[in-house]
């Protein structure tokens, strides 16, 4: 029989055993990287009744009385002005909570895939990445050093609304004060970060046309790849020409990269290394995030 066992935050544990010390990091890691972490937290992501919640809250600030505060008016735990993060953690794992709500978890079950492929990108530092993702949460303000690959490294105001990952990366999703602009910062760029001295107005993350506005890109078999057949049955073209996936503006470009496909006018990209072909280029020419996709110049 197959005992279910919770890979969390690099710790192998078994829930019954070891439950309290589970969430005890948890409650460490929301603090880290949210800023907050409350009783309804514990009861979503665990099951566990509100009794049990209040437990582990009560013994993390026995343990690390310097790390929390209670908010009466909000009901709920903020990381002190002190806090300093007890435990190591993950930055993928705090980072796909945070943007995707998904938790790491694996089972005791034998293994039929070779070992996972080494990782180019460098792990994220959390001294770097967990200000910025506590001022999302809080909506506020960063001031960071970054390592623009067009520019150098320069520091920025910005205000963060959203993270995600795409081709293996995660990047933040903000507003550019220098810019004066939405941008996409890589998270492995960031050298530091800390609260900005100076706010922006409310309600920003709105303003954000290209990330708040959804278009379709049309993808089909690419028409010179020699079984395009074999195509169509990934894609699940039984009774249609073309599929249709909808995304953000800003995640256009990202999109066609990791699905490899050929976005030239002429559909000029070698077939066996972009086996799909963006249909309705045509349409999306004032699309500013394409311009990194695959041919787009071509």
């Amino acid at each position: 029989m197959i005992r279910a066992i919770i890979l969390f935050e690099g710790c192998l544990m078994s829930p019954k055993s070891h439950g309290m010390e589970v969430r005890i990091k948890f409650i460490d890691q929301l603090l880290a990287f949210h800023g907050q972490a409350t009783r309804a937290d514990l009861v979503r992501f665990f099951g566990v009744g509100t009794a049990t919640a209040s437990r582990a809250f009560s013994e993390y600030r026995r343990r690390y009385p310097g790390n929390i505060a209670y908010e009466i008016a909000d009901r709920n735990y903020r990381a002190a002005s002190t806090f300093i993060p007890a435990f190591e953690h993950d930055v993928h794992s705090a980072l796909l909570l945070l943007a995707y709500g998904k938790d790491v978890r694996n089972v005791g079950a034998p293994l039929w895939s070779p070992p996972e492929i080494e990782q180019l990108t460098a792990p994220l530092s959390p001294e770097s990445i967990a200000p910025l993702t506590r001022a999302l949460v809080a909506g506020l303000a960063s001031e960071i050093e970054y390592a623009s690959a067009s520019s150098g490294v320069a520091s920025r105001q910005v205000q963060p609304h959203a993270i995600f990952v795409a081709g293996g990366a995660w990047y933040l999703r903000a507003y550019d004060s220098i810019r004066a602009d939405f941008r996409s910062f890589r998270l492995s760029r960031v050298i530091s970060a800390q609260a900005a001295s100076v706010g922006f107005p409310e309600g920003l993350a709105d303003m954000d046309a290209s990330w708040n506005t959804t278009i379709t890109l049309t993808l089909a078999p690419h028409p010179y790849h020699p079984n395009p057949e074999s195509l169509r049955r990934d894609l699940g073209l039984t009774d249609k020409p073309v599929k249709n996936v909808s995304v953000p503006q800003a995640l256009a470009g990202f999109t066609l990269i990791d699905l490899r496909v050929d976005s030239s006018t002429s559909g000029c990209l070698d077939p066996q290394q972009y086996p799909l072909r963006l249909m309705n280029r045509h349409e999306l020419d004032d699309v500013a995030s394409l311009k990194i996709s695959p041919g787009w110049s071509g």
